[in-house]
């Protein structure tokens, strides 16, 4: 049975009548009824029919309704009754846009033939409009992802990249969140490394065990992950969410994290084709994200060259043990991004580091304190026989597992 609405453009009551009881709803159709011109244009303003049947001599308005065919014949279907046998009506009433003219009296087979017709031509109306705006938004997509892809991959900056991609996943997928974990393969945990319009509590320091949580299971098979509503229950996740899409960062076949994106307040569920999309972005993403890497590893490495060919022309250029010793606790403090840095030296008992060097904030301190062997800091660095200096940088923090000793041997 069809469900279609149909909407009788008619003054007359017992013509409505004969139309809904002997042709609409032996067909299964919906009726509506409007009695002239302005309750027409209201009821399909409100109730948006299907189809309609249009009397060309309602209100003796005939300009009025050819204008009420110019305007809605496009996009709904409208069968013109008349009871005027006129070549002149039907020429005027089909260039305005009518779908169909049917003289009265007719039978209603005829009519029923037409509203088959009609209906087949709107269904084809939407089906073409629909087409057209998909090919539209696949096109604004396909160069949203062009453009992402291309400023992305174009970054040298970890921080740039990551915050660039998870920003293009929010705006693409039209999610209310959007993060990036990267996996610590020396902890087996994701950590988060950028996010968009998490909450500040959901973003400090969150990692995630990846034997243990719904990203885990994006590390762990290498597939994307799309869930809403009840499935979330079933799942351990961190984030309270309505629905939830997360991607891997693959590596070729490595995973390095996950690009996930999801709706906190929305019940608006993920399709599959956003999978899809969100899937071409993280593999932009990844390739940024191992540039960014590589291209910090060489910055990093040929700093400390730099560093390594300064400290030797350092060395070769004074006789001033203290200076060149100053140099290097400085140097040695740079590369390891430390906050301090000092330089003892080992006294002749064997047991006592007088401090020769000491930089950073508590300097005057340090230096004002030996050390002795197995005590403080000093209780990382082992005795080697005959060493007589020892350099040992403190990196943020108070935790001293955190801190580095270097030996040098100048026997």
């Amino acid at each position: 049975m069809a469900a279609e609405l149909i909407l009788i453009i008619d003054d007359r009551v017992e013509t409505r009548s004969w139309l809904i009881e002997g042709v609409l709803r032996p067909a299964g159709y919906f009726a509506l009824e409007a009695s002239n011109l302005a309750e027409a244009r209201e009821r399909i303003a409100t109730s948006q029919p299907h189809l309609i049947v249009l009397d060309a001599q309602i209100d003796s308005a005939p300009d009025e309704v050819l204008r009420l065919i110019a305007q809605h014949g496009a996009l709904t279907p409208i069968i013109v009754t008349s009871t005027h046998r006129s070549l002149d009506l039907v020429q005027a009433t089909l260039r305005a846009g009518a779908h169909d003219v049917l003289i009265k009296p007719f039978e209603p087979a005829d009519m029923t033939r037409s509203i088959e017709r009609g209906l087949r031509s709107y269904t084809a109306v939407r089906e073409r409009d629909e087409l057209r705006k998909q090919t539209a938004q696949q096109t604004q997509e396909f160069n949203a992802l062009y453009t992402i892809g291309k400023n992305v991959t174009a970054l040298l900056n970890l921080e740039d990249v990551l915050s660039s991609v998870v920003t293009a996943a929010v705006n693409l997928i039209g999610a209310e969140e959007g993060a990036v974990m990267l996996l610590d393969p020396g902890t087996d945990e994701l950590y988060l490394r950028a996010s968009r319009n998490l909450a500040e509590p959901d973003t400090r320091n969150l990692r995630i065990q990846v034997n243990d949580s719904l990203m885990g299971r994006v590390i762990q098979t290498a597939r994307p992950i799309m869930m809403s509503g009840k499935d979330l229950v079933k799942i351990r996740t961190s984030f309270l969410v309505k629905a939830i899409l997360s991607v891997p960062l693959l590596s070729g076949e490595r995973v390095i994290g996950v690009l996930s994106v999801d709706n906190k307040h929305s019940r608006r569920v993920f399709t599959e084709h956003q999978v899809h999309l969100l899937s071409v972005l993280a593999g932009y993403a990844a390739i940024a994200i191992e540039n960014a890497q590589l291209y910090e590893s060489v910055r990093r490495r040929a700093n400390e060259l730099a560093a390594l060919m300064e400290i030797d022309s350092h060395i070769s250029s004074t006789l001033d043990f203290t200076a060149v010793l100053e140099r290097i606790a400085t140097h040695a403090r740079d590369l390891l991004q430390a906050d301090d840095g000092e330089v003892y030296l080992l006294e002749p008992d064997g047991r006592t580091l007088r401090t020769v060097v000491a930089l950073g904030q508590y300097a005057d301190e340090v230096k004002a304190q030996p050390l002795h062997l197995g005590e403080g800091v000093a209780i990382l660095c082992h005795r080697q026989e005959g060493a007589r200096v020892l350099v040992v940088g403190s990196i943020a923090g108070d935790d001293p597992v955190a801190s580095q000793c270097v030996i040098l041997d100048f026997q």
